[in-house]
């Protein structure tokens, strides 16, 4: 027989559980860390969408600029084209209309350079190293340049085409050939 057959021992626990604290603090900090897992794939998620439409976005600006500008470069060209055409095929006959279209060749490819130079101005621009140098100038003559860029698609034609400017028109200061 055993002495010790009719005792028994129980064992209590007095105060907080530590298994149950150290779980719970576990879980606690699992919960933020899972957390800050998910805010940060988010935001990740959410700036890289962003970048992708901002760099999709100047594709397409950069596209438009190419098709842009391969247009704009065009119209003197084809001007100077007409003219030298004109001048081949003996189409121009009085000194005067000659002296005319001389004239006009000379602003035309005047007129495509200072395009070129505008075009290789923009990289200077987006450097941020592009110095403006700003002069007084008159508004109206601005206009009357507008004007004359389209002058040499008149040459030969019978439309009739008038600008009229309401005087005085103000003098701004602005860089009369970057404007």
């Amino acid at each position: 027989l055993n002495p010790m057959q009719d005792f028994r021992l129980v064992a209590q626990a007095v105060g907080e559980d530590p298994v149950g604290k150290a779980s719970a603090r576990n879980r606690t900090v699992y919960g933020i860390l899972l957390g800050i897992f998910y805010v940060t794939l988010a935001l990740g998620v959410i700036f890289t969408g962003r970048t992708l439409y901002r760099e999709a976005r100047l594709s397409r600006l950069k596209t438009d600029f190419v098709s842009l500008v391969s247009h704009e470069l065009r119209t003197p060209l084809t001007s100077i084209r007409m003219f030298i055409e004109m001048l081949a095929t003996n189409r121009v006959k009085d000194q005067a209309e000659m002296q005319t279209v001389l004239d006009l060749l000379v602003k035309e490819t005047s007129r495509l350079s200072t395009m070129i130079e505008t075009v290789l101005d923009f990289s200077r621009i987006e450097s941020g190293k592009k110095q403006y140098d700003k002069q007084p100038v008159a508004v109206a003559a601005v206009v009357n340049d507008a004007v004359e860029a389209f002058r040499a698609q008149r040459v030969g034609a019978t439309m009739n085409f008038a600008v009229k400017v309401t005087e005085p028109l103000p003098t701004m200061p602005l860089d009369r050939t970057a404007i």
